[in-house]
């Protein structure tokens, strides 16, 4: 499967809040803090903003707000769509002190913040700097076997785009 725009723009809550769509590059250079300038890594591609749109759902309200991944994306195939989660760890420098509550808690309440309009796709991705990928894949499927479901997955930004764009 692969990504699809009209789809990403078209969910529920992209349509609910507009402006918590934003440009792949962008939310990337967002969350990198070691880019100086915007990353031109792909063309033409909307993400949701989970942050912001987590954000706007809950505003105003006095309990404490959930935790949420960084961007969801529609991606189809000539009968399926499904929403893509995705959290960027690109600014953590020892996937070691990762704690399986954290990466739980925001794939659920992600998947409570999207609602039911559209499937969640099954595989819930992590993005790494390159050099810390291998830590990371070891830290999710070796240390944290049987506390953390084997579909949370460690990728860099590369096998990101390789795989749905």
């Amino acid at each position: 499967m692969k990504y699809d725009k009209t789809k990403t723009i078209n969910h529920t809550l992209s349509v609910k809040h507009p402006y918590c769509l934003k440009d792949f590059n962008q939310a990337i250079f967002n969350e990198d803090k070691s880019l100086r300038i915007v990353p031109h890594l792909v063309n033409d591609v909307e993400v949701l903003n989970l942050d912001c749109a987590k954000d706007k759902e809950y505003f105003g309200e006095n309990t404490e707000k959930p935790k949420s991944m960084d961007i969801a994306f529609a991606v189809s195939n000539t009968d399926t769509t499904e929403m893509v989660l995705v959290d960027f760890k690109l600014n953590v420098t020892n996937p070691n002190n990762l704690t399986t509550e954290e990466l739980v808690g925001k794939v659920d309440d992600s998947i409570e913040l999207l609602g039911s309009s559209l499937p969640i796709h099954s595989q819930y991705i992590f993005i790494f700097q390159p050099n810390k990928k291998q830590q990371a894949e070891n830290k999710l499927y070796r240390r944290m076997k049987g506390r953390i479901p084997n579909n949370y997955k460690a990728m860099d930004l590369q096998d990101l785009i390789k795989k749905y764009f």
